[in-house]
């Protein structure tokens, strides 16, 4: 499949949410409510788009994050999964994932997230410039 064919695909998906790094722990008092943070949440948009892109990787091309907005509407409990519903727009070398995501039929978050498909040779030469 070519990244091309992502193009305009709906996608529902159910992520396992029984990591401890997804807790909200602010605060001692709010820790053992067993909530999920909101950066817990963005972490798990992260690490489900990058798995989704890395079949679309070359040893010379990488997908990197460019651009999150995330609106927490509700509270998510850990270790109960979480359902993202999302459609994929691909624009030249951007990725754009954009959708919701729910647990237990209830809307806990909006989302949009892009990634961008850059050669390391550029990321290379950028740390260079800037050495």
């Amino acid at each position: 499949m070519k990244l091309e064919e992502l193009n305009g695909k709906q996608f529902t998906v159910n992520l396992e949410t029984d990591s401890p790094e997804f807790l909200w722990r602010e605060r001692p008092d709010v820790e053992g409510l067993n909530l999920m943070s909101t950066s817990g949440i963005q972490k798990m948009l992260l690490n489900f788009s990058r798995e989704m892109l890395s079949p679309f990787e070359s040893e010379s091309e990488v997908f990197v994050v460019t651009f999150v907005k995330l609106e927490h509407i509700d509270i998510a409990l850990v270790k109960r999964p979480l359902e993202l519903n999302f459609t994929i727009s691909v624009k030249d070398r951007n990725v754009i994932f954009e959708g919701v995501a729910s647990q237990e039929h209830i809307l806990v978050a909006k989302y949009t997230l892009v990634r961008r498909k850059v050669s390391l040779e550029s990321i290379g030469r950028r740390l260079s410039e800037k050495a």
